[in-house]
């Protein structure tokens, strides 16, 4: 692994700015660390806190290595999300292959909340396919992610979210196949209906202690699901 390797990658908009940053494999945030996190060698944007991460995600890392993209959107963001242009950009890219960074420090949600789920299909980031990370660390007002957000991105592996972040709304990571593992924000409140419905590849989630209102189907079908840690404010 090299810190100074050239990324391979096709970059459609990059910022400079703060960016939050975790391992690949364990989800451990470089602030928890003794050491910075490595990067991929190959294609500089996967990092790990040592080798032994590197290897343990490298079956599922190869095979995208050397085609990932690095989308960063940090201006127009409230058009680009409602006018359906970043969505219809996703849409043309490969799957598995973004790592979406949405930086604005002034829009409050990602989609709506009050969409009628019927029109989930409606939202932002529907389908897009090409989507495997997401980090939204950068939107330090977001409180809401809306009904079906990012239902049926089914390449998504990982999503950051803001520590404002209130509620997570229906639908909001339906069908999210690929997802592994997610940590929700102290912040967080309300948990929509099927928010992670049919996350078949999710294992174990730890409930933060903010949560107060958690509906039977949050975890609808979530086939893999072993482990899930709830706080004791919550009502069910």
């Amino acid at each position: 692994m090299s810190n100074s390797a050239t990324p391979n990658i096709s970059s459609l908009s990059l910022a400079s700015g703060t960016q939050s940053y975790c391992c690949w494999y364990c989800g451990r945030g470089e602030e928890t660390l003794p050491t910075k996190l490595q990067k991929c060698g190959r294609c500089g944007l996967a990092e790990y806190c040592n080798r032994e991460c590197q290897r343990g995600d490298w079956k599922l890392h190869k095979a995208k290595c050397k085609k990932l993209t690095q989308i960063v959107v940090d201006t127009d963001v409230k058009n680009r999300l409602r006018s359906g242009a970043l969505q219809r950009r996703l849409l043309m890219l490969s799957e598995g292959t973004v790592i979406l960074t949405i930086r604005d420090p002034d829009i409050t949600t990602i989609g709506d909340v009050n969409l009628a789920r019927e029109r989930a299909y409606e939202a932002p980031l529907y389908g897009c396919k090409s989507l495997l990370r997401v980090d939204l660390k950068g939107c330090a007002k977001v409180i809401s992610v809306g009904t079906g957000a990012f239902c049926m991105c089914t390449s998504l592996t990982s999503v950051v979210f803001p520590d404002s972040l209130i509620q997570i709304g229906e639908l909001a990571f339906e069908h999210c196949s690929s997802l592994t593992s997610v940590v929700l924000p102290d912040s967080l409140t309300q948990l929509g209906d099927a928010a992670f419905g049919q996350c078949s590849s999710l294992t174990s989630i730890v409930l933060p202690d903010s949560l107060t209102q958690l509906v039977e189907g949050v975890f609808r079908d979530c086939t893999s699901l072993t482990s899930v840690v709830f706080p004791d404010s919550v009502i069910v």
